[in-house]
């Protein structure tokens, strides 16, 4: 079996220039973010059980409950994600609120918001991936998450306007 870029399955015989070129770059990508959803629990792990994380009971549970999906969600892409060519709408609302609902969990909003940032990893792959209707409900789904965490650390006195 060829290493993790070889050509599993092979590749398209009849497609050549450009054609396999996207063809490459599309497998590559879905085999990136089939490693890259459940890498997010391992980071959402050590979050967890860290004191800036989930403080309480519900919330570990919610946090623990977003993280364990992310398994399922990594196997459809490494078994069935190589034959999409756009990324699925599903998805895009899937990462947007997983990442949501973790931060959400955090004890530490400050923290929260710094970790917002993986919005921009998603918002890469959607830019790219995805069609103009779904980057635009994900642009304005996570500039409203975004404006809460901030709103939220601004009441907590993590931060100030000025």
């Amino acid at each position: 079996m060829p290493g993790i870029w070889g050509r599993w399955p092979p590749l398209n015989p009849h497609k050549r220039g450009a054609a396999y070129s996207v063809e490459m770059i599309g497998r590559r990508v879905t085999f990136g973010i089939a490693l890259f959803v459940p890498l997010f629990a391992v980071i959402g792990a050590v979050v967890m059980f860290s004191a800036e994380g989930p403080i309480s009971l519900p919330r570990r549970l919610l946090c623990g409950a977003v993280l364990i999906s992310t398994i399922p969600v990594g196997a459809w892409w490494l078994l069935r994600g190589r034959r999409s060519v756009r990324m699925p709408g599903w998805f895009v609302f899937y990462a947007d609120a997983g990442v949501a609902l973790v931060l959400v969990t955090f004890n530490d909003k400050g923290l929260a918001l710094h970790v917002a940032v993986l919005f921009a990893v998603i918002g890469v792959y959607v830019v790219y991936f995805s069609p103009q209707s779904i980057l635009l409900m994900h642009s304005a789904f996570v500039s409203f998450v975004v404006l809460a965490l901030a709103v939220g650390t601004y009441l907590e006195g993590v931060h100030d306007l000025w």
